[in-house]
């Protein structure tokens, strides 16, 4: 199923403790991605970027990130953040 539509039927009171952002590259798709889920994620969670350093659309969400996202640590194509 599309990440959006599993986005819908998560459980409100349930937090993400690991949230592994990797579908679309495209960056309103990643954004979609981010902004839908990423309030599901706990305080003290990590959200991961897939392909960050190879598309544009990771890339460019990554440079706009809120302060809350702080980052935690980078491998080969993937970009790590924490949530405060």
């Amino acid at each position: 199923m599309a990440t959006l539509d599993a986005a819908r039927r998560w459980d409100r009171g349930a937090s993400i403790g690991l949230l592994h952002i990797d579908a679309d590259h495209d960056y309103h798709a990643v954004r979609a991605d981010f902004e839908r889920r990423s309030p599901l994620v706990a305080h003290g969670g990590f959200i991961v970027f897939d392909d960050a350093a190879s598309f544009v659309g990771p890339s460019r969400l990554i440079s706009e990130l809120p302060r809350w996202c702080r980052f935690f640590g980078a491998m080969p194509n993937k970009w790590v953040v924490s949530k405060e």
